[in-house]
């Protein structure tokens, strides 16, 4: 998300900065090209990271679940996350240029929404680490309590075998 949020910011910046009337228009060319590159390399790295990482990482927060827990959690990503996501921002765009006439004019609204989107999708990733922490820490302390008391089975098991060969 920071990666997308910068490129994002240089993306609107560049494209807002363009419009400036003081600029010459040489400097506004260079200005429009350098956040039309920021566009493209916003949009390559989104789909690169969506199948090399978002992909997989989603699968794997399904490990843990069991069959039913799975359904409904791909069901509800599935539904929510890609079509209601994709349609909602389809609709928001659209009411933007409705109601703004233009792509440009547009633009400073869409901007805002895009800051908010990935400063909604940093604390989104960092409340996911937490509690993907917690599990862990959980997961292992449940673990070395079965290594203790099965250490502790096996010692006095131990101890009164010895005794009764003795």
């Amino acid at each position: 998300p920071a990666v997308m949020g910068v490129a994002g910011a240089v993306f609107f910046g560049g494209s807002l900065l363009a419009g400036l009337p003081s600029l010459s228009p040489e400097t506004a060319a260079a200005v429009a090209g350098l956040g039309a590159t920021a566009g493209v390399v916003t949009q390559v790295f989104a789909r690169a990271s969506k199948y090399s990482l978002f992909d997989p990482a989603k699968e794997m927060v399904y490990i843990e679940m069991d069959a039913d827990e799975k359904k409904q959690g791909k069901a509800a990503v599935d539904l929510v996350g890609s079509q209601i996501g994709k349609s909602g921002a389809s609709w928001i765009t659209q009411a933007f240029l409705l109601g703004c006439g233009s792509i440009a004019a547009a633009m400073p609204f869409t901007g805002v929404i895009f800051g908010a989107v990935i400063i909604t999708w940093i604390k989104a990733t960092l409340g996911l680490h937490k509690q993907m922490q917690e599990t862990e820490r959980a997961r292992l302390a449940q673990q070395q309590q079965q290594q203790t008391a099965a250490a502790a089975v096996l010692g006095a098991g131990g101890a009164g075998g010895a005794a009764g060969v003795a």
